[in-house]
């Protein structure tokens, strides 16, 4: 007779027990006791229906789902925000698989799924990134029989998405100018020091909202900021002289239990209306951050200030993004003696 039950050890814990084909008493361990006893119920209905030597795991896909993303908190200790990406990339799979069991993965459905997120017009690397979680995810469902040993012979390629890299819009002089107009037209002295950080040090939006009034030193003209995006701590972030003496008389005039460098939150609407007010409608907040190693690099400096300053993985990115930009490059093609060889030559436009 197929039998399978559920008993509580310690706290937290419920172990599932039941006798396969062979008699051989088995169990597994869950945290929820509606984890147990749902695995509980289809081991029973597969001992029952699946006959001798039936080993298909027959969990839903919710179950492994969840189960999954608490092993990845919990016991991996990931931080909140890697958790949801776990969560996100199970979800868009399920959205764009239909409702699927665990065990019938297979190399099949990520080739369409990653043909879905392709006609989606997803970015390679959110699709690459989707990959991985995936493969960790099969690893462990795997390991603990929610899936067959057969998922492990799917074959992971990292997918190439055959377009050119987008220059990033950036600004000139004027337009820089007139951003900085409008936003103190708009929204008075923060917005315009907000957008003066963001050209001078490189820093991302989240970042200098994130900002605190200690973090600027005014005599040393540097500040401490968190690159939240590759979790790195700069205790000395090199500053524009102008915009330091203009953060002081703005620092000065702050209550003293305020601790926020800004009286309000960012908005993306605010900036569509700096934007529209200075005619600028094709151009993002990341345009300031581009501006910055524009500026830098248009001013002599080489490609390395501007990695250090923007806090790139490799000088290649910056290479690809702002080599046009490079003072090497118009060095080189500045010294082509083109004077020399027009000389004598009378040429009327």
């Amino acid at each position: 007779m197929a039998k399978a039950w559920v008993y509580k050890r310690g706290r937290n814990t419920f172990v599932v027990l039941w006798r396969d084909a062979s008699a051989t008493l088995r169990s597994k361990t869950f945290k929820h006791r509606h984890q147990a006893d749902t695995f509980c119920h289809n081991k029973v209905t597969e001992l029952q229906h699946g006959g001798p030597g039936a080993s298909s795991i027959k969990s839903t896909w919710a179950d492994a789902c969840e189960a999954y993303l608490e092993y990845v908190r919990d016991v991996r200790g990931k931080q909140p925000e890697t958790v949801r990406q776990y969560q996100n990339t199970l979800a868009n799979f399920c959205r764009l698989m239909g409702p699927i069991r665990p065990d019938s993965m297979s190399g099949d459905l990520i080739e369409r799924y990653i043909g879905c997120r392709r006609q989606e017009n997803t970015a390679a690397g959110t699709i690459n990134k989707d990959l991985r979680h995936l493969k960790a995810f099969t690893r462990w469902a795997v390991w603990k029989s929610y899936m067959p040993n057969s998922v492990l012979l799917i074959r992971w390629v990292n997918y190439r998405q055959t377009t050119t890299k987008r220059k990033p819009r950036t600004l000139s002089v004027k337009e820089f100018s007139d951003l900085l107009r409008a936003a103190k037209d708009l929204y008075g002295v923060p917005w315009v020091l907000r957008i003066l950080l963001a050209v001078t040090t490189g820093l991302r939006q989240q970042d200098i909202e994130n900002l605190m009034a200690a973090d600027v030193s005014t005599e040393g003209a540097t500040m401490r900021a968190l690159n939240r995006k590759a979790h790195k701590f700069d205790g000395s972030r090199p500053m524009n002289r102008v915009v330091v003496g203009l953060l002081a008389q703005y620092i000065a005039k702050l209550a003293d239990q305020q601790g926020c460098l800004w009286p309000d939150k960012y908005h993306a609407s605010k900036f569509e209306r700096i934007k529209a007010r200075a005619n600028l409608p094709d151009i993002k907040y990341h345009s300031l951050r581009a501006s910055c190693a524009s500026f830098i690099m248009q001013a002599g400096f080489s490609t390395g200030v501007a990695q250090d300053l923007l806090e790139h993985s490799t000088p290649m990115l910056t290479q690809e993004i702002y080599a046009d930009l490079s003072p090497v490059y118009r060095s080189a093609v500045d010294a082509i003696p083109v004077e020399e060889a027009l000389k004598g030559l009378d040429l009327e436009m």
